[in-house]
């Protein structure tokens, strides 16, 4: 039963994809970055071109040959549906070599349609009239990485990679207000399993706000889950030595600890020493500080000179350590 039902779902797929593709070469609109779903009325449109094809072979015409041809092309198109090997399963841009065909395809069956050379121009001219500008408007709201994302959201609002991004751009511009409400709302979009980065990107935003105990509260959660789920911790301890690092200055006895654990723990999961080298140079006259410059020379390469730099500020009399 579950092999026939995967072949059921492969075969929807395969004629989702040729009818949502071919219905987008005829009318684009709305032009999306991010497709994440189509609708399965597709898959009549698809099945009526699979039956077509059969006449369109044996009529051996070039208007049916070229539209063959552009079906071919959009074969890598229904491999992308069906597995997660790109950033979104549906696009515009997965057509791009099927157009040409199917441009070639809809002129010769035009030429031989219309008799008039005078109205084959006029039909010629609107249409490219109507395409030009729908891509002149695309490329005004393209043209500019935010826009695109700005306009993506409004048309796919649960695709959590763009709300993220446009996030990160808030952030960077210390629009911490606006880029909370776009991390609040990835935090709320269904994944399947534990994604963390909505949640670290809200406790960097309250650690930025210098709600730093709140920050640490909700980085410890963080950390929690991510063990639990055997998943990736090191960017979540990097995030919580800079919590611990501003409360440690406060108040030294209650979390500097905490602060050298988690450095250590930092540590061990940070394989590169640059990044060592530098998390200890923020961290300088701290035993924290030490053992991040300790373990960057364990791992540079003895040629390095920031094994030198390394060593240098090791040597440094003013460096408590341990």
């Amino acid at each position: 039963v579950g092999s026939e039902m995967c072949i059921r779902d492969s075969l929807m797929i395969c004629l989702r994809v040729m009818g949502f593709y071919v219905k987008k070469f005829f009318f684009p609109f709305p032009l999306n970055f991010t497709i994440l779903d189509v609708d399965p009325l597709y898959d009549l449109l698809g099945l009526f071109i699979v039956l077509a094809l059969p006449v369109l072979f044996f009529r051996k015409s070039p208007a049916g040959g070229f539209f063959i041809a552009g079906l071919i092309f959009l074969l890598p198109a229904i491999a992308i549906a069906m597995r997660a090997i790109a950033w979104t399963p549906y696009a515009e841009r997965y057509m791009y070599v099927s157009t040409a065909f199917f441009s070639l395809s809809i002129a010769c069956w035009l030429y031989n349609l219309i008799k008039n050379d005078r109205l084959r121009f006029i039909v010629c001219l609107l249409t490219l009239s109507v395409f030009s500008l729908a891509t002149f408007q695309r490329n005004i709201i393209w043209r500019d990485f935010k826009s695109l994302l700005e306009d993506s959201i409004a048309k796919e609002p649960d695709f959590m990679e763009t709300r993220l991004i446009y996030g990160s751009i808030l952030l960077n511009e210390h629009k911490y207000r606006e880029a909370r409400l776009q991390f609040e709302r990835a935090k709320k979009i269904f994944v399947i399993g534990y994604d963390a980065r909505p949640y670290l990107a809200l406790s960097e935003i309250d650690y930025l706000e210098g709600n730093y105990r709140k920050a640490l509260e909700q980085t410890n959660e963080v950390i929690e889950r991510l063990t639990r789920t055997k998943g990736d911790i090191k960017e979540a301890l990097s995030l919580k030595m800079n919590i611990l690092r501003e409360l440690s200055s406060a108040n030294p006895p209650l979390y500097l600890p905490e602060l050298i654990k988690t450095t250590r723990d930092f540590c061990e999961k940070e394989g590169d020493p640059y990044v060592l080298y530098h998390t200890g140079k923020s961290l300088l006259r701290t035993e924290a500080g030490y053992y991040c410059l300790k373990r960057a020379c364990e791992l540079f390469n003895d040629r390095d000179i920031y094994k030198d730099f390394a060593e240098r500020l090791l040597e440094n009399k003013d460096l408590h350590c341990p």
